[in-house]
């Protein structure tokens, strides 16, 4: 597989491949010719292909590579040469394409990308990127992979792929739901871990606010080991706050830090993992009230800066070329007694728990409209702390302009 962000490819890309003789697996499968759109068994034959990437672990399929063949001319996966094909709109062939799969699979694959690269004037190959699913298992609901007696199911299998009995329909189901219970899995260890000092800097005895962002692929059976190395991702990993950072590679992959406002000790890291998923934590969330010595959490303004954390964050995730959907989740630890401060003249409550663990919130795009994403949990902040619900959408407009 090739994991770099869509725009990027180039012919190079490809050709190392070739040159490696990287051979088609349960991730990979290289196509000599594009579906013809026009020709049932052509469209059927991608429909089958897409569905079984997406049922198993996700994957990608590059169009435009021939492949050796053995003494009966049977095709081997083993990459031979670049064959490109010409194409006159590839704007509109990349819309056709993707649109097709869209509307006739169920339920809809999220996340489907597709990127045309040029190797001579009007002459390209295309890589199709599958991502795994939280929704598998997809059903082909058109064309002859819908017909009766033919499987609307497939998985990959290795570099094949077959038809699922119901068995396997059955497991993927299971896979499914059991993803989606990995994701909440994977923020209550975080915050367990966090809890027991098991972070790579020492934070100290303080209230923390933890930010995770978990890409489908992290929690796919084949996570994949990302390549981190660009100037440009590693610029949008500061800190949810605090003053002077730092920045070093570190055992589970990328690591900045900063002091906070006293600007003696570290107050807030983000750990970006070679899975792709991302860490944030500070503990610079608190204030002391003059007269009363009262902790209150300063949440007017840490909602703003968690949504443009979350914002730098997608972008880094979208720069190394992961796939969406991205799940993003907040947990607040060792908040007992802190207080929230909203509207003048609000009777001031203290939060009744130790930990807030929020529900996972799910982001189908690497740009979407994060204040509305996140308003739910902004809520149910506010709640916590005896609120009807957040303050901050009070202000509309002023609200989404601060961010």
């Amino acid at each position: 597989m090739i994991i770099k962000p869509p725009g990027t490819l180039t012919k190079e890309d490809v050709a190392r491949l070739i040159d490696a003789r990287v051979p088609e697996g349960r991730r990979l499968d290289y196509k000599q010719e594009l579906p013809s759109l026009d020709t049932p068994r052509s469209v059927t034959e991608l429909l089958r292909d897409v569905t079984a990437f997406a049922n198993a672990s996700g994957g990608q399929l590059i169009f435009g590579v021939s492949e050796v063949r053995d003494d009966n001319n049977h095709t081997t996966g083993v990459p031979s040469s670049l064959v490109p094909f010409p194409v006159e709109n590839v704007d509109r062939l990349r819309i056709r394409l993707l649109d097709k799969i869209r509307g006739s699979v169920d339920p809809p694959i999220v996340g489907l990308a597709m990127d045309f690269i040029e190797c001579s004037e009007g002459e390209y190959v295309a890589i199709l990127r599958v991502p795994p699913s939280l929704s598998a298992p997809h059903m082909i609901t058109e064309g002859a992979g819908a017909q009766r007696g033919n499987s609307r199911f497939y998985y990959r299998h290795g570099s094949n792929k077959q038809p699922m009995d119901v068995s396997e329909i059955r497991a993927a189901f299971v896979r499914s739901q059991s993803q989606q219970a990995l994701v909440r899995t994977r923020l209550k260890l975080a915050a367990d871990a966090i809890l027991a000092g098991e972070t790579p800097l020492d934070l100290g005895v303080a209230s923390k606010l933890c930010l995770l962002l978990l890409p489908i692929d992290a929690v796919s059976a084949e996570p994949p080991t990302v390549d981190f190395d660009h100037a440009s991702v590693r610029s949008l990993l500061q800190p949810i706050r605090g003053f002077a950072p730092g920045a070093r590679f570190n055992f589970d992959g990328y690591l900045t830090y900063a002091v906070g406002q006293s600007g003696e000790n570290l107050s807030s890291y983000t750990q970006l993992y070679h899975d792709g998923s991302i860490e944030a934590v500070s503990t610079d969330v608190l204030r002391i009230a003059r007269g009363t010595g009262a902790a209150y959490l300063e949440m007017d303004v840490i909602a703003g800066e968690i949504v443009k954390a979350c914002q730098r964050y997608l972008k880094a995730q979208q720069l190394i070329g992961l796939s969406i959907p991205v799940y993003v989740a907040m947990a607040f630890l060792e908040f007992r007694g802190v207080q929230l401060r909203s509207r003048p003249g609000d009777i001031v409550h203290e939060l009744d728990r130790d930990n807030m663990l929020l529900p996972p919130m799910v982001l189908d795009s690497f740009e979407p409209d994060v204040p509305a994403v996140f308003r739910p949990a902004f809520d149910r902040i506010w709640q916590a702390f005896g609120f009807e619900s957040s303050s901050l959408y009070e202000r509309g407009a002023v609200f989404g302009e601060s961010l």
